[in-house]
């Protein structure tokens, strides 16, 4: 195995070595009215002596390609039967953009204009858009790196992804990914940056997108098709941190005239681990004198695989209408075995309990989604879109919680726990909307559409106490909770120009939502039904070519996910553990935010946000038996000041930078009252430089956090997190090769302090961070340009 992997990494520097400094330049060709100029000869010759280079014709959509062109000055020159032989030179390196090309109709003799389609990054209303296909910063990347590039973005050690400090909904093509927080970041560590054609960084999403969530969007738009064929690629990295991890992945499209099939598979294997170093102190809140002390250390293991595999097609009926199925699925065991030690100590220090846990834990997770979808244009600028989507969950997961205590002298003593647990849990969730987009005049534009969800879920935690090695019901420690939720939605956006300077758009979003909840072991039922309406506002001044300024305001809703309504148990030890409280309420955001954006380099932004009956996590102490429970509650409203900077530039062509500084004052008060409770001031800080020469890019990032107010009782402290990669593309373009450190140093550590009604923590936490991988993807047929319909549904994002 060992030679095999030499023998690789051998072939893959011998192809780098061996690749000469060529380019591939790309461009279309257009008419002096924008129209494409399809049929046209484009020729391209060495400016120092005019001798030939080599020629295309462009196809039906005006596009051209010359392929492996070495740096240095060219001449292009187009010709095409009605219209003037045109010619400019052209300097191709590293920094060459797509080519567009402008011949004239009539005699005049008249010069290429040589530029970019877009710039790199646009600001619009209440987001900005990172035009990735217009620079190199996604050669060899995957897309979570794409997105530590961006303005405003901040990805953390663990794959968690923020914009302007907030949670942050991922979508792709418009659509939920329906995956936990930890399959999105594998899934964005194997999507290809390549594959990407922009990003939308949504601060302030407008009434067309559901009201749920306390932060933003970002939706990751593919690359369209647009040749006919079999395209496809494959994928695959192997990493060694302190264990071995493995990513893989194939896609597959067929397109015709009518016609797009698509499927795609991937594999993953890793296993991961964190360590965990707690000291918790109980003081009685009512006499301030300390009673109990913790000294708490965890290992915690799990390993585990990810079998995704997706299937569709979309079939074009005219140039009307449009119609497509897909369906995907997950299959993901996840084995666990944690570990941990505690200490127990009265309030003159001596022990009164050693504490030894274990819980071998894991589950089985099968997910199905399914989505259908017609699109109709009814008229020129006139849109009406239909989706149709099932999404299905179910997990079998278990507990086997063993735990032994013996006094100062390691003698045993009453009280060991031996518990096992089954746990199935079922979530299924049905979504259907439509929109509709027109243009009601030349400045006008409209969007409205209505939206209705159906979701299940039931969660059956049935624990047994084994001690005597016959199973007997806990009672205690058992829940089955069944939770039903329907959503009904309406909304109307209206957008406006007045003149070349100033827009407007005004949105309204009405959402009624039906649930209840009802706990089987406990008999404990609610029904609640609420109707609320989240307005949006916004309005952009364009002072000149290179200012540009902004004003947005949004009411979002927060609602609990599932599991954080499920009260369920999960141990970490016999004195340590944590469920869900199905008694919480949703919270409620708003945001106005005023940005400036100058020259598409520099953008500034000032937002203040409140977030009314937070959800925030507590610890019960129990007096008899000295365990904590972690669990979360209504309390207080939040209020958040936030300064931030972003500056993106090509500094040079062979160098381009992204940095960004952000700095947040966090206050909590009393619900509905005055008095503050908790604050802080923070600020985080990241920059990334990719170098881009003879082939080779190069990407450095690195984050750094001062710490602070995470919720009302936690808080967290400084950490720092870097990365680095070095990728080449080879055999023509089609193949890159790239070797990947991520944390090399192993500096990452996540500190957690919290406070609450006497009981005091402050825990350190060490991740598999850590890891070196050598990767290499390969694109096959014409050029890999995909695009595939998602699916639709924010239910899935809470499950």
């Amino acid at each position: 195995m060992q030679r095999s992997i030499y023998l690789f990494v051998a072939l893959c520097c011998f192809s780098l070595i061996a690749e000469a400094q060529k380019f591939n330049v790309s461009g279309v060709a257009k008419d002096d009215a924008g129209l494409v100029v399809p049929v046209a000869t484009i020729a391209l010759v060495h400016a120092t002596d005019s001798s030939f280079v080599q020629a295309e014709i462009t196809d039906d959509e005006g596009k051209f390609q010359f392929k492996d062109v070495e740096q240095g000055k060219y001449i292009v020159a187009i010709q095409a039967a009605g219209y003037v032989k045109t010619k400019q030179q052209i300097d191709v390196n590293s920094s060459i953009s797509t080519l567009v090309v402008t011949v004239a109709k009539d005699n005049r003799l008249q010069e290429v204009t040589v530029s970019d389609k877009k710039p790199y990054i646009e600001t619009g209303l209440g987001k900005t858009t990172i035009n990735v296909d217009q620079a190199a910063t996604s050669a060899g990347s995957n897309v979570l790196e794409l997105l530590r590039k961006s303005p405003g973005v901040i990805v953390d050690g663990n794959g968690n992804v923020s914009l302007k400090g907030n949670g942050v909904l991922i979508l792709v093509d418009d659509k939920q990914t329906h995956l936990s927080t930890d399959q999105l970041a594998d899934y964005l560590k194997s999507l290809p940056a390549e594959q990407v054609a922009q990003l939308e960084l949504i601060s302030q999403p407008s009434s067309k997108y559901d009201a749920e969530g306390a932060g933003g969007i970002i939706n990751i738009k593919l690359k369209k098709i647009k040749k006919r064929g079999l395209n496809g690629s494959l994928a695959s990295s192997y990493g060694q941190g302190v264990y071995p991890n493995t990513h893989n992945n194939a896609n597959l499209n067929y397109k015709t005239e009518k016609i797009n099939l698509y499927t795609s598979i991937g594999y993953l294997h890793a296993t991961g681990f964190m360590n965990q170093d707690t000291r918790r102190d109980y003081t009685d809140p009512s006499t301030g004198v300390l009673t109990t002390h913790y000294d708490q250390v965890s290992f915690m293991k799990e390993t585990f695989e990810d079998y995704s595999m997706k299937l569709g097609g979309d079939y074009t009926v005219n140039d009307k209408l449009s119609a497509g199925i897909s369906i995907d699925g997950i299959y993901h065991p996840n084995h666990e075995n944690d570990v941990t030690r505690s200490v127990i100590t009265d309030k003159i220090n001596n022990i009164v309990t050693y504490n030894n846990t274990t819980n071998k834990r894991g589950f089985i997770r099968h997910n199905i989604a399914g989505n259908a979808f017609v699109k109709y244009a009814p008229a020129k600028d006139q849109q009406i879109d239909i989706n149709a989507d099932y999404v299905l969950h179910t997990s079998d997961d278990y507990q086997d919680v063993t735990a032994q205590n013996y006094d100062w002298q390691f003698a045993s003593i009453p009280g060991d726990v031996n518990l096992h647990s089954e746990q199935p849990s079922y979530i299924e969730s049905f979504v259907s909307n439509a929109d509709y987009t027109g243009t009601l005049s030349k400045t006008v534009q409209m969007e409205a559409g209505l939206k209705t969800s159906f979701t299940t879920t039931d969660d059956n935690s049935r624990f047994y106490d084994m001690q005597t090695g016959i199973p007997v019901f806990d009672t205690v420690h058992s829940s089955h909770f069944v939770y039903r939720e329907n959503i009904n939605a309406a909304y109307a956006n209206l957008n406006k120009k007045f003149g070349e300077k100033v827009q407007a758009q005004v949105g309204l979003r009405v959402e009624n939502a039906n649930i209840s909840g009802h706990q089987y072991v406990q008999d404990q039922s609610f029904e609640r039904s609420t109707t609320n309406v989240f307005p949006t506002g916004y309005i952009s001044y364009k002072a000149d070519d290179k200012n540009e300024f902004q004003l947005n305001y949004g009411r979002r809703i927060i609602r609990p996910s599932y599991r954080e309504l499920d009260p369920f148990i999960t141990f970490i030890s016999q004195y340590s553990y944590s469920g869900g409280n199905p008694n919480l309420l949703p919270a409620f955001r708003n945001y106005i935010e005023f940005s400036h954006n100058y020259n598409n380099m520099l953008f500034s932004s000032a937002g203040f946000r409140k977030i009314s009956n937070t959800v925030n996590p507590v610890n019960v102490y129990n007096a008899v038996t000295k365990a904590v429970y972690g669990t979360q509650e209504n309390y207080a409203d939040r209020f958040v000041l936030q300064l931030s900077t972003n500056f993106n530039k090509q500094l040079f062509a062979w160098w381009m930078m992204s940095s960004s500084i952000d700095l947040y004052v966090n206050q909590y008060t009393i619900h509905k009252g005055n008095a503050r409770l908790a604050n802080s001031v923070s600020a985080d800080a990241a920059m990334q430089n990719q170098f881009t020469f003879n082939g080779w890019t190069i990407d450095t990032a690195v984050y750094v956090a001062t710490g602070g107010l995470q919720n009302l009782t936690e808080r967290n402290g400084k950490n720092i997190y870097t990365s680095f990669s070095v990728a080449k593309k080879i055999m023509k373009d089609t193949a890159t090769i790239k070797l990947s450190a991520e944390d090399p140093f192993d500096m990452y550590r996540y500190t957690l302090t919290k406070d609450w009604q006497g009981i005091h923590s402050h825990s350190v936490m060490g991740y598999a961070t850590k890891n070196i991988s050598l990767g290499f993807t390969y694109n096959f047929g014409k050029k890999f340009e995909t695009r595939q319909h998602e699916h639709n549904t924010e239910e899935a994002g809470r499950m």
